[in-house]
């Protein structure tokens, strides 16, 4: 995804301290200290100016977000504008082969239950459009269950 020897800073968000914690284990056992940032925050309302980052990274995340689209629209306002902010997100996404998305949506309250949070059958493609990002790629795999995307935000000028 990128070659970490040319990240000057890099910033981790979660709402979980937990997690945050265990992150921050990593960072110290991986000697990041300095360069390495962990923040509390929720993805909905992120605590950045606009045009903070040059690059956001979402994870296995917007699946589990009860407010993608809210998120979305953060991401593209922590991008910088002009063209030189880039986003990838890595998600699992309704399937865009019809059988198989309705069978997501069967199941998806069973797998919201016991998969802590997470909906598959949720369509982040379509979330990216209303959110003040443009979809520049996307790469289904696993059925089309599983996507990497590459976005950026809608005022690219």
């Amino acid at each position: 995804l990128y070659d970490f020897a040319k990240v000057s800073e890099l910033t981790g968000l979660d709402i979980s301290q937990g997690m945050l914690d265990k992150s921050l284990e990593r960072v110290q056992a991986g000697g990041l200290d300095g360069k390495v940032r962990l923040v509390r925050g929720d993805a909905a309302n992120l605590p950045f100016e606009d045009g903070a980052f040059d690059t956001v990274v979402v994870t296995y995340a917007l699946c589990v977000i009860p407010d993608a689209e809210a998120s979305l629209r953060e991401v593209a306002r922590v991008l910088k504008k002009g063209g030189k902010g880039k986003g990838y997100l890595v998600e699992h996404i309704a399937s865009d082969f019809k059988p198989l998305a309705s069978y997501q949506s069967f199941i998806s309250p069973f797998i919201a239950t016991f998969g802590k949070g997470c909906d598959p059958s949720k369509d982040i493609p379509s979330a990216v459009g209303k959110s003040g990002l443009q979809l520049m790629d996307i790469d289904r795999r696993v059925g089309g269950t599983v996507a990497f995307m590459q976005v950026q935000p809608d005022n690219i000028g």
